[in-house]
């Protein structure tokens, strides 16, 4: 499956480093509360209940690990970026949370009933790597789902359009995997059927990102994503002016009783250890 890693996975990784660093501080007030609609189906495809030993791969502030901990789940956190881990141990003192890379994880084999990775598998370089580690770390029988964008997802296509209509699309950037790649079911089977995996199943889940306004989204984009973000600060400064007058004036097209509802539906992979 090489098509998944056709770039210098290294330097992408770094760009996410720091690029998460920069976002930690806002990201759960922001767009957590859009990835938080997700936390339900996830732990629900993956049996999480009372005493489940569960690890949350690419954490970021513990918003999937805190629901887990509230179904009374033995919840462990892991995540490369410091400052996610900060934000997520002031959230849920009572959960463990360790600093780790998705792609070596630092566990022991078959130590985990379930595994769960929400919206991280698109910022992982080398996914191949990411999927025989969870693999390794589940039990016999212990189930696996992770979570990514759709394409039909209101937001990033509001963004491409307005930089495609009023600045450069192709900025020099890190190149990564698409945020909608493993949104493709074959894809995901194949992948997850390689690391040893059985019974894939792929759902959608509705997700709507609600804002106050206009401007929150764009606080949104800007103070809680990676890739997006580099994308739009890369724009000269005329352009980008431009570019948020734009995604403004579009986002308004999806206002209900005062809110913008923007949305982003999301695409859940499971799939069970044998």
């Amino acid at each position: 499956m090489s098509e998944i890693s056709a770039f210098d996975p290294d330097r992408y990784k770094a760009f996410e480093r720091d690029g998460w660093r920069r976002s930690s501080g806002e990201y759960h007030d922001l767009f957590g509360s859009g990835t938080a609609q997700a936390a339900g189906p996830l732990l629900d495809a993956v049996n999480a209940g009372a005493g489940t030993r569960l690890l949350d791969v690419a954490c970021g502030p513990g918003i999937v690990s805190g629901a887990a901990a509230a179904r009374g789940c033995s919840v462990l956190g892991l995540d490369f970026a410091t400052g996610m881990l900060a934000q997520a141990r002031e959230r849920y003192p009572e959960i463990e949370f360790r600093e780790g890379d998705a792609e070596d994880l630092p566990l022991k084999d078959a130590s985990f009933e379930a595994v769960v990775c929400n919206f991280g598998m698109n910022h992982i370089p080398r996914a191949e790597r990411a999927v025989a580690g969870v693999f390794r770390v589940l039990s016999p029988g212990g189930r696996y789902a992770f979570t990514t964008w759709s394409p039909g997802s209101a937001q990033y296509r509001l963004v491409n359009e307005a930089v495609q209509a009023h600045g450069d699309p192709d900025v020099p950037l890190p190149e990564g995997p698409d945020r909608t790649l493993f949104s493709d079911p074959g894809l995901c089977k194949a992948l997850l059927a390689g690391a040893g995996f059985e019974d894939a199943e792929v759902a959608e889940i509705p997700i709507v990102l609600k804002c106050t306004g206009p401007e929150h989204l764009i606080d949104i984009i800007y103070k809680s994503t990676v890739r997006t973000r580099a994308l739009l600060e890369a724009q000269s400064l005329p352009a980008r002016g431009k570019i948020n007058r734009a995604i403004a004036e579009a986002a308004r097209g999806f206002e209900k009783d005062g809110t913008l509802e923007i949305p982003m539906p999301a695409v859940m992979v499971s799939a069970r250890k044998p």
